[in-house]
């Protein structure tokens, strides 16, 4: 009689909405179905996303009783407690070690890249494995919080998926005169690290056969399109405001290429999902994305530089020219690294769940 597999539960600060940790937390849910996943879901907003039918969700708006079922959820059986964020493991800072349940955390973002507050870390001394998205913020983690670590604690990375509703078949790179670039980012002069104003000076350096789609929205929005106008590219440069998945996945299908130059990505989801859709990528060349891509889908260059940004946007426009980056040859390297059937068989074995 094959043994019985065991109980998985989720904590996660928002499940059900927009956002980078809920997103990558509902992926893991998808991959693991049919297998059940219990899931404890801080946060009190209308839920935007629905979950397969293998799992369950119980809400939990206010700390307090968070705090009480996440430890009630660790000492009552054996099992897998999956943590979306390192914060979220304070209440176990009361408990024994020596406890049935596995705690896994998911590390990813740049806030791992720094020192944690002593509030994050408390819950570290309890966790058992710790799961990263990238080698550099393993890294990163490791050198800034690896002191407060357990002498046995499991290491692993597991690269991200762009998703199942990312693997569409790819379409035809468009046909127009007009070459097009396309970044995807929200809009904020709080986070310069993002690029977007780099992109918007390197549209100086292009011919005029390039346009520059932004597609996003924030409060930095009219500081960039009044740089964009400062600059005199205004009609090549494109701010497409706040777009839905199908309008960010037709905006990835008309372009060319993608372009990322924020310095701060911890992953850069979106040139996962340029590269299912078989377009090329272009990214600075700082944090994690030099890990993610590779010279024979895209380019890199020195963040913050606009110039170099041109002229690597400019590289790849040969390239097409030159027949190098068709868009099933894309696909194919996405599959091959970032699939989600890829991203569901790493997650099942490294938790025990059975193939399906």
């Amino acid at each position: 009689m094959p043994a019985r597999e065991r109980s998985i539960r989720l904590f996660c600060p928002a499940l059900l909405i927009d956002g980078g940790i809920a997103s990558y937390a509902r992926t893991i849910v998808e991959a693991l179905d049919p297998a059940p996943v219990r899931c404890f879901d801080l946060d009190r907003h209308e839920p935007r996303h629905p979950l397969p039918a293998s799992a369950s969700v119980t809400r939990l708006a206010r700390q307090g009783p968070y705090a009480l079922m996440t430890v009630r959820e660790c000492l009552l059986d054996e099992g897998e407690l999956l943590f979306a964020h390192v914060g979220l493991t304070t209440p176990l800072a009361a408990l024994p070690h020596r406890r049935r349940s596995r705690v896994t955390v998911l590390a990813h973002g740049r806030e791992m890249w720094q020192r944690l507050s002593l509030r994050h870390a408390l819950g570290l001394g309890a966790v058992d494995r710790l799961v990263f998205t990238t080698v550099f913020t393993r890294d990163q983690f490791l050198e800034c919080n690896g002191d407060r670590l357990r002498r046995d604690v499991a290491i692993e990375v597991v690269p991200l998926t762009a998703g199942r509703q990312a693997e569409a078949p790819v379409s035809p790179r468009p046909a127009a005169d007009r070459r097009r670039v396309v970044c995807v980012s929200r809009l904020t002069t709080a986070e310069p690290m993002k690029g977007i104003a780099t992109l918007v000076e390197a549209a100086r350096f292009l011919p005029d056969s390039w346009e520059v789609r932004v597609v996003g929205d924030g409060p930095g929005r009219p500081a960039f399109e009044a740089l964009a106008a400062r600059h005199g590219v205004d009609r090549r440069v494109v701010f497409t405001g706040r777009a839905s998945e199908e309008q960010k996945r037709r905006e990835i299908d008309r372009a060319d290429l993608l372009c990322l130059p924020s310095a701060q990505e911890g992953f850069g989801i979106v040139l996962l999902e340029a590269l299912a859709a078989g377009r090329p990528c272009i990214g600075a060349a700082a944090g994690a994305i030099p890990e993610v891509l590779s010279p024979e889908v895209s380019e890199l260059c020195r963040y913050g530089d606009p110039r170099a940004l041109a002229q690597a946007i400019e590289r790849v426009g040969e390239r097409l020219h030159r027949g190098e980056l068709e868009p099933q040859r894309l696909r194919s390297f996405y599959d091959e690294r970032y699939s989600f059937d890829l991203f569901a068989r790493r997650w099942r074995a490294l938790l025990g769940v059975s193939s399906r």
